[in-house]
């Protein structure tokens, strides 16, 4: 304890020092990612501490997890007028009305404009795992260029929304064959390492023969590998499967729906690290075959049951994979409010699950329309108002807007 001289008399003065191991992990692993990128400025030590210790950066991802007061709505807003698209973020308030039903007032949550992509560019996907958001977009063709031909000027964009950087792809080598691509960006928790999957769809008009092509980059990596793969020794057909459709990432690996002629409906999973494929079977419901939308809820696996009839029946009906090793389904039913069927809501714009474990609800794309949330936990509906830009926002403009995903906040660095 040092002591301090005042006037003469000896007052004792506790100067507090606290050590270094608490201050790095169990004090700025809770700040917010912008206020960490601030203080990388503060010396070389937190500037190495928040760039790259793997502890740091593992506590400050545990923080985040199952935990909604960390997590962000990412947005696109798509202006008419200008032709620009830009992308925001939010976070999810959830203080809004407390009866239930969703109409209170609410809350209210403002957005921040994260970047905004040119007019001369088309943003045609978009998806998100573990913090990195993945962009493709192509710049708009000219009248003398024909659909067979790749254009140079196709971009895959990772962009960390959390701390601003991004980082372009190397591209992917197409064929003169290529009938379709889609790529599928995934997270896997036990290597650490993020990938792109790239699928390509391939179709010889000479000899009218169809084939798949497989290809992977990791993030860190400057190059694609072609994926050897035995077609034929596959548990589905991938010729007729979703490959090239919407996938979720989950538990290391990617997943698609699979449906092939009379069969029934299975999910054919990627594992992501050891880059194989396997599938998963779905639920024995009443003997139908619906039609199913895969999704992710709270951390888990599930499908939805025909979403767009949602509307007319005041129900959505739920089938969460609650054991995901022993290929255990639980079916959850949610009713909505009644009086929503002579509101706006008789035609939905988007209803798209977050990893907290919530439904979001949107009436219509226009950037005033109603938005809900339904936390599955509590079976209640709340109201939340977001607040856009003076940057985006004029009342007499022609915006869209729409969610893209959830997203909790990450440190991971951009590299290739």
């Amino acid at each position: 304890m040092e002591v301090a001289e005042v006037e003469g008399d000896h007052v004792p003065s506790v100067v507090p020092e606290l050590p270094s191991e608490i201050i790095w992990f169990l004090i700025l692993p809770r700040l917010p990612a912008k206020s960490l990128m601030r203080f990388k400025c503060v010396c070389k030590s937190w500037s190495s501490l928040i760039s790259g210790n793997p502890t740091f950066l593992g506590v400050h991802r545990n923080l985040r997890c199952n935990n909604s007061r960390y997590t962000h709505l990412l947005l696109n807003v798509f202006d008419r007028d200008t032709g620009h698209d830009h992308l925001l973020s939010v976070q999810i308030n959830q203080d809004g009305d407390g009866d239930g039903d969703g109409d209170g007032d609410g809350s209210t949550s403002p957005a921040t404009h994260l970047l905004t992509l040119s007019p001369d560019y088309h943003l045609y996907d978009y998806q998100c795992t573990n913090g990195l958001f993945c962009i493709f977009y192509f710049a708009k063709p000219v009248a003398t260029k024909t659909h067979h031909e790749h254009d140079p000027e196709d971009h895959v964009h990772i962009f960390n929304p959390s701390t601003g950087e991004s980082i372009i792809l190397p591209h992917t080598s197409l064929s003169k064959y290529t009938l379709q691509i889609k790529g599928h960006f995934g997270f896997s928790p036990f290597t650490n390492e993020y990938k792109l999957l790239q699928v390509q769809l391939c179709h010889d008009w000479t000899s009218n023969l169809f084939s798949l092509k497989l290809e992977i980059l990791t993030l860190g990596s400057d190059s694609w590998r072609c994926i050897e793969v035995d077609l034929d020794q596959l548990p589905f057909n991938p010729l007729s499967s979703h490959l090239y459709g919407e996938s979720v990432c989950l538990h290391g690996a990617l997943h698609w729906i699979y449906q092939d002629g009379e069969d029934r409906s299975r999910i054919v999973v990627f594992d992501l690290g050891e880059e194989r494929f396997r599938v998963i079977t779905t639920p024995e419901d009443d003997g139908s075959d619906p039609c199913w939308t895969i999704a992710e809820v709270g951390g888990r696996l599930a499908l939805m049951d025909d979403k767009d009839a949602m509307p007319q029946k005041l129900m959505l009906e739920l089938w969460i994979l609650k054991d995901y090793q022993n290929q255990v389904w639980a079916k959850e039913t949610i009713n909505f409010p009644s009086h929503w069927r002579e509101s706006t809501y008789h035609h939905l714009n988007s209803l798209r699950t977050i990893h907290t474990g919530e439904l979001f609800i949107q009436s219509s794309p226009e950037v005033q329309a109603s938005h809900h949330f339904y936390d599955m936990k509590s079976n209640r509906f709340y109201k939340s108002s977001i607040v856009l830009p003076d940057l985006i926002w004029r009342n007499d403009g022609d915006a869209r807007l729409g969610l893209i995903t959830s997203y909790r906040e990450t440190l991971a660095r951009l590299r290739l």
